[in-house]
């Protein structure tokens, strides 16, 4: 009966400290960067191989990843979808990845362009005056430009007639 007694009570007193041992957790943290830019990767997930338990970095490639004691020596799996996927030991911290080059099809553009052959058509001498200078004069519109253009010469006597 004694025997009995003081296992309970051993069973008892230990039972707690059971608990606490397996409900110890490892937190892990760490900043994801890109091997090229060193920039912050945001977004990325980071998970535990084979396992549910993971997190997301932040907008700074920040992340806190809190898991089980029992999961310690698992390995650690970074993916985002611009990167190719990067496995490591859990007391590794700092890792860099790598861009994944993704081939796409070239984009052909093509141009048709008819020049105006203004000069050509008429008889008598002109002048073209293109829309960046015209802009750059200063002119509000076609009639100013003529007012100010000496080689022009503009009657407004017409009668209509």
């Amino acid at each position: 009966m004694k025997f009995r007694i003081t296992f309970f009570l051993s069973f008892i007193l230990l039972f707690p400290l059971s608990l606490s041992l397996f409900s110890q957790q490892v937190i892990i943290k760490g900043k994801i960067l890109d091997v090229n830019t060193h920039r912050a990767v945001p977004h990325a997930n980071i998970y535990v191989k084979g396992t549910k338990v993971g997190t997301i970095s932040d907008f700074a490639g920040k992340f806190n990843l809190t898991i089980p004691k029992a999961h310690s020596k698992m390995v650690l799996l970074f993916q985002h979808i611009n990167y190719d996927i990067k496995e490591i030991a859990i007391n590794e911290i700092k890792k860099y990845l790598q861009p994944r080059v993704i081939p796409l099809p070239g984009v052909e553009v093509e141009a048709v362009g008819e020049h105006l052959e203004i000069k050509k058509d008429l008889p008598q001498m002109i002048s073209v005056v293109k829309a960046k200078e015209f802009e750059l004069r200063g002119f509000v519109d076609a009639g100013d430009l003529l007012r100010t253009d000496h080689s022009v010469q503009v009657d407004e006597d017409l009668s209509g007639k």
